[in-house]
């Protein structure tokens, strides 16, 4: 037990006293589940967990298994705490977070991020591992991260901003906009919504929307250089750059080329605005 060092309110975590602290080994994995509230997961600078709950007396449990450090309850008879969590941990651990009505934010992380959640927003800031993110109804945001994002949810917003790894963002019925995005694969998909893109088409990327009923705007650097292909079957095409087709029917596909094709850009639209424009 001597090597968990768990202590009691006698560490600070970002200037309040810590109600957990607990030393962390190389592959540690922190799982956060069976609560509802709020959790807020930070980067700290050193090799240590600090654990800070507000609004109860009761703390959460915290347990080691394996490389594993449970905080939360086992028991998901009894339901969810409710609880408002902060959390600071090295940079380099992996992050998992399961819930059913909790607000997740992820700061600094370098290890990977899942989250699993029925409702409540999540946000996850300068990550640069992997962060996949699931929800039914909740927006989901992603500022500033190099991994790779993998984003789903049913009823609400994805917005990312800042991001170079490969991104796929998924939603049933909300907006998903992308941001000032330097990546070679990005993937957006959106049943009832619309869908927002701006950023670098990089030599040798795939970039493909999908919508069924919503529109397209897709907001491209000076002088991209990419092969292109547009459908739609109810809706419109605007474009900012010289486009060469000979005839434009609406319910057919049609292709042509910026610069010289490096790149792969795919847009399809059941019902909806296509607009291709050029940024400053």
């Amino acid at each position: 037990m001597t090597a968990l060092l768990l202590a009691c309110a006698l560490a600070w975590c970002g200037g309040e006293a810590a109600d957990t602290v607990l030393a962390m080994r190389p592959g540690d994995r922190v799982v956060v589940r069976n609560i509802a509230g709020a959790v807020s997961v930070e980067a700290g600078a050193d090799d240590h967990m600090e654990v800070s709950e507000g609004g109860r007396a009761d703390r959460v449990a915290v347990r080691r298994s394996g490389g594993r450090v449970i905080v939360g309850g086992s028991d998901t008879r009894r339901g969810d705490r409710f609880v408002e969590l902060s959390i600071r941990l090295p940079d380099w651990v992996d992050v998992e977070i399961e819930g059913r009505r909790l607000d997740v934010s992820v700061r600094g992380m370098a290890g990977s991020v899942d989250v699993r959640n029925i409702s409540g927003d999540v946000e996850v800031v300068g990550a640069r591992g992997p962060v996949r993110v699931n929800t039914v109804q909740g927006e989901i945001r992603v500022d500033d991260a190099t991994g790779s994002l993998t984003l789903s949810t049913k009823t609400d917003d994805i917005r990312v901003r800042g991001a170079t790894g490969p991104v796929e963002a998924r939603t049933v019925s909300g907006d998903v906009r992308l941001d000032a995005i330097r990546s070679e694969r990005v993937r957006g998909e959106v049943q009832a919504g619309d869908i927002r893109f701006s950023g670098e088409i990089l030599a040798g990327g795939a970039y493909r929307f999908f919508l069924h009923s919503g529109d397209a705007r897709l907001v491209l650097s000076p002088n991209p250089s990419a092969r292109v292909r547009v459908s739609t079957f109810h809706g419109t095409f605007e474009s900012d750059f010289p486009v060469k087709v000979s005839e434009f029917t609406s319910g057919r596909s049609f292709e042509f080329t910026l610069g010289g094709g490096d790149a792969e850009v795919i847009v399809e639209a059941f019902d909806g605005e296509i607009q291709l424009l050029q940024g400053g």
